[in-house]
């Protein structure tokens, strides 16, 4: 009998050092997982001040994109003649016209090759067609481009912001410091090419 007292024993001391090491161990965990009141409240101080920094931010760039907005919608009207312009008092011809002025008695082809124009043209995003008596103006926030109706077709204006060499520019001309004029004559819907349309592109993309 007093052997077998001896072995329980044995048997009850690893069990009873567990205990006491998970004893010790779980008030570490408690604090490590609830941390001091003061290291709390800094934390809150630190999330509320994260909170406010990130509205304040917030409004900044809602009152810059509604800023952004106002100046790319306020345009200047011509009292007399309704064409808008986006700088006030911009020197322009008051003699309008519809583009489908431009066209008649005119060989179709010209027609053709207008549409497949404005086709690709829209892929650039935002534009408006403004015709007037002498020409059908390309507009995007500035004029970046005219279009002649001709007998033979079309003869198509842009701007770049330096001089393109191609056999296929007309003219060019001095604009300004940065801008050069350049013109093509377009024979055919197919003279819509990829050339053409990243010369169209750029001129685009320096107007807006």
């Amino acid at each position: 009998m007093a052997k077998k007292k001896t072995q329980s024993k044995k048997t009850e001391k690893p069990a009873a050092k567990k205990a006491k090491k998970a004893a010790k161990k779980s008030p570490e965990k408690a604090a490590k997982k609830k941390p001091p009141a003061k290291e709390a409240a800094k934390n809150a101080s630190k999330k509320a001040a994260k909170k406010t920094a990130a509205k304040k931010t917030t409004a900044k760039k809602k009152a810059a994109a509604k800023k952004s907005a106002a100046k790319k919608s306020s345009k200047w009207k011509c009292p007399n003649c309704d064409r808008t312009f986006a700088k006030t008092h911009q020197p322009h011809s008051c003699q309008t016209a519809s583009t489908e002025v431009h066209f008649k008695g005119k060989n179709p082809v010209a027609m053709e090759i207008y549409n497949a124009l404005v086709a690709q043209l829209r892929r650039f995003g935002e534009f408006r067609v403004d015709a007037v008596k002498t020409s059908i103006n390309l507009i995007h926030k500035y004029h970046f481009g005219s279009v002649t109706v001709q007998d033979e077709g079309l003869r198509l204006g842009f701007v770049s912001d330096e001089p393109i060499r191609s056999s296929r520019i007309v003219q060019t001309q001095e604009l300004g410091p940065s801008r050069v004029g350049h013109s093509v004559k377009l024979h055919k819907a197919s003279d819509v090419d990829g050339e053409l349309l990243d010369w169209l592109r750029t001129a685009h993309a320096l107007q807006g």
